[in-house]
């Protein structure tokens, strides 16, 4: 979210991210998948909603894609 344009990051990501977190997390008991969810966005949303350096913008992208793939060798 945190690379794309905001009116991407606002009307499309955003909805399209929480509908398959609730999606998710109807298959469970408890609300911890949309919790996390929600938390995560808000933690990442300051880098979506204002002007940040393209440097700092590239490095939190490259950050992301290498948690990602970490995560995917992992489990």
């Amino acid at each position: 979210m945190a690379g794309a344009p905001k009116k991407i990051s606002l009307f499309i990501l955003f909805p399209i991210y929480g509908l398959f977190a609730f999606l998710l997390n109807r298959a469970v008991q408890d609300n911890l998948i949309l919790i996390t969810y929600l938390f995560v966005v808000l933690n990442r949303m300051p880098f979506a909603l204002t002007d940040v350096s393209p440097a700092i913008r590239k490095a939190n992208t490259a950050k992301s894609a290498l948690l990602a793939i970490i995560f995917f060798h992992c489990s």
